[in-house]
């Protein structure tokens, strides 16, 4: 999203509508905006100001590694993050450690169940499609896709401690179905 989006009236009453499906259900959530770092962020105070005011989040600013239809293009930013030496690898960050979430995206009246891999994906393919807008329907698909994981990870993902919190964040999924890569790690698991 681009910030300059978010004072478009059109705009505010389609992140009102994902906001009241959330409302309307009987789940804890948590839901925030996310912007990509571009030159877009003007006003960065104003702009979380305004953001914490009408829907009471905050708008996170990501690198946007995750956000190219370009495979080859997502696989050369992965590649590039993961050999950063610093605790900016957000997989070490206890909060994106979890093993209880599931992380949607909206696109054109459809939702989408997303992989995170330092950021939250933004992959539309039928793979990743919830077809029916219900609670029940996103957990099934989310279950039909981390036992797909356990059954066709690679071996350098079955080798790994980390397997079940990569599960989770649907990252052998993305890498073998997104990336077509079968034995692909995309963390620095050193940093983990």
């Amino acid at each position: 999203m681009y910030t300059k989006h978010l004072h478009d009236p059109e705009y505010q009453s389609l992140i009102d509508e994902r906001f009241d499906i959330f409302e309307k259900s009987s789940l804890k959530y948590e839901v925030s905006l996310l912007a990509n770092i571009d030159k877009s962020i003007v006003g960065i105070d104003n702009i979380q100001k305004f953001v914490s005011q009408r829907w009471n989040t905050v708008l996170e600013y990501v690198p946007s590694i995750m956000r190219s239809s370009k495979p080859e293009k997502i696989k050369s930013a992965l590649d590039a993050w993961k050999t950063y030496k610093t605790n900016y690898n957000i997989h070490t960050d206890n909060s994106h450690k979890s093993f209880n979430h599931i992380i949607l995206n909206f696109n054109k009246d459809k939702i989408y169940l997303a992989p995170f891999i330092y950021e939250n994906g933004a992959v539309y393919t039928e793979d990743y499609r919830v077809h029916t807008i219900t609670l029940d329907a996103v957990y099934s698909k989310y279950q039909e896709m981390v036992e797909w994981q356990y059954e066709n990870a690679g071996e350098t993902c079955k080798g790994c401690d980390y397997l079940s919190q990569c599960v989770t964040h649907l990252i052998p999924f993305f890498t073998t179905t997104t990336l077509n890569e079968r034995d692909y790690c995309p963390l620095n698991t050193d940093l983990l």
